[in-house]
């Protein structure tokens, strides 16, 4: 029975006169479809529950008085709860859409004045933080290397095609950062260009396709 009824309310001040149960059956039945029972609620006699024939009524009716300054529609029983959390759920949504539009706008305004060259340098700068992380973590798994040595397994043991003092006598000599080349493939290129293609060569050798991609991204946001 629920599924067929919403309750009514209006305001006595702007509705006069208080319409009775046959003059809103008439009016809800002209507009939403045939409605079997109209009941009055309340002392102050400006509520009703209205019972629709059919429940596809019901739904008309309260989006129908929702934009109303005169009378509000609403949903009873198990209906009105679902409604509400549907209500709450799209509110949310908005929230946070709303939330991200901002972050973006702030975003856009942040780097508006900024040039081009200041851009390549802050990339840069981005850059050679991660790159410093990466050598963090390939130090931490070194250590890790180093302390099942001390447990009794081999240094030899091989890990990434190489024996651990392999690959510790090539960090070791290894030079950071390195020079820039100068040769005809560079000429002509700005020391940041020379940097960003050595950088391309380089990580293609020593990263993994992760942090290259976390890099990427990096690069994408300036």
């Amino acid at each position: 029975l629920e599924e067929r009824q919403v309750r009514l309310k209006w305001d006595r001040k702007k509705v006069k006169p208080s319409p009775s149960e046959d003059s809103l059956a008439k009016v809800l039945s002209d507009k939403f479809g045939d409605v079997e029972h109209v009941e009055l609620l309340g002392k102050k006699g400006n509520q009703a529950l209205v019972t629709f024939v059919d429940a596809s009524s019901c739904t008309p009716c309260v989006d129908f008085y929702s934009t109303s300054t005169e009378m509000r529609a609403k949903y009873v029983g198990k209906r009105k709860e679902e409604e509400e959390d549907k209500l709450e759920q799209k509110e949310e949504e908005e929230d946070a859409q709303r939330s991200q539009a901002e972050r973006d706008r702030r975003l856009r305004r942040q780097f508006q004045g900024e040039s081009l060259e200041d851009r390549r340098m802050r990339q840069a700068e981005e850059r050679e933080k991660l790159l410093q992380q990466m050598e963090a973590e390939n130090d931490d798994n070194d250590k890790g290397t180093s302390t099942k040595s001390a447990t009794g397994e081999s240094d030899d043991k091989k890990t990434d095609g190489y024996t651990f003092s392999q690959r510790q006598q090539k960090r070791e000599s290894s030079i950071f950062p390195l020079p820039l080349p100068d040769t005809k493939e560079f000429s002509g290129m700005s020391p940041l260009r020379v940097l960003e293609t050595m950088e391309d060569i380089i990580l293609a050798g020593i990263s993994s396709p992760e942090s290259l991609r976390q890099m990427k991204m990096s690069i994408n946001v300036g």
